[in-house]
């Protein structure tokens, strides 16, 4: 912080970053069943897993609230292209779980899975709390938004999601799907949503194909072309039977097909609770 420019003096400023929380997958569960000692230590691997891309892509490690991981780019120090290093260090932390994950099996150890949210935009930060006690962080919408999208991933059986926000400011350098169009509580508007499965030049001709896919089906849900849009999502889901998204869009296609929506259907889904 002092490198920054920023001493231990309580006050904030607005600022543009980018948010990304990372959370285990059941781990109230792991913590039921492990004892203390190998629950902290598996838990400690975890955590460094993820610390360790996101320091490496220039981002801040802003605390670790349990089994999560907070953290932001673009504080205290300015970092050019923030929202793409996010998305990056997800991909890459997931990629280093994939290594601990093997290792786990080796050992019969439970074998953690990850969930990631990542929203960009205008937060507060600075030195927030008292003269005892300090701690440099970030806080608004922005950062409450990113933590709700971490949590969504559980409804779309999802990994990664970002908001959209945060694919325009990368430009075409990733490989993602279209997920909902959601409102999640606290937002007026609801915000398009969608899965970041890897980086361009990085990524299997499989896994592009599949996005492309799965785009044009979504694209004729969107265009309320039920019947094509149910064909296309069931050949997805025949070829990734574990694709919950694609029985999803299966499930509303049909559903529409006997029911049709009113005129102010924006074919999202609202969520009321955190």
């Amino acid at each position: 912080l002092f490198d920054a420019g920023t001493g231990a003096i309580p006050g904030g400023k607005e600022k543009d970053v980018a948010i990304m929380f990372a959370d285990i997958v059941n781990f109230t569960h792991y913590s039921e069943n492990l004892s203390p000692n190998d629950l902290v230590l598996q838990l400690n691997e975890y955590l460094g897993c993820f610390s360790s891309v996101i320091i490496r892509n220039e981002g801040t490690v802003d605390k670790y609230i349990g089994d999560a991981v907070m953290a932001y780019w673009n504080a205290p120090r300015d970092c050019d292209d923030y929202a793409f290093k996010a998305c990056k260090a997800a991909i890459q932390g997931l990629q280093k779980l994939a290594f601990l994950q093997q290792k786990w099996s080796r050992l019969n150890k439970p074998i953690f899975k990850a969930r990631v949210g990542i929203n960009t935009g205008n937060v507060v930060l600075g030195n927030i709390g008292t003269e005892q006690h300090l701690s440099y962080t970030v806080i608004g919408d922005n950062v409450n938004l990113a933590s709700r999208l971490e949590g969504l991933n559980k409804v779309y059986d999802t990994t990664i999601m970002m908001s959209d926000v945060t694919l325009k400011g990368c430009g075409d350098r990733l490989v993602t799907r279209p997920i909902d169009l959601v409102g999640v509580k606290g937002k007026d508007k609801k915000i398009m949503v969608h899965e970041l499965l890897g980086i361009a030049g990085e990524t299997s001709e499989s896994t592009i194909n599949f996005c492309l896919e799965f785009k044009t089906a979504f694209a004729s849900y969107v265009k309320k072309d039920w019947s094509v849009g149910l064909s296309l999502f069931q050949k997805l889901a025949s070829e990734n039977p574990d694709d919950k998204l694609s029985r999803i869009y299966m499930d509303r296609c049909r559903e529409y097909q006997k029911n049709p929506p009113d005129a102010s259907w924006d074919g999202g889904n609202q969520f009321h609770e955190k």
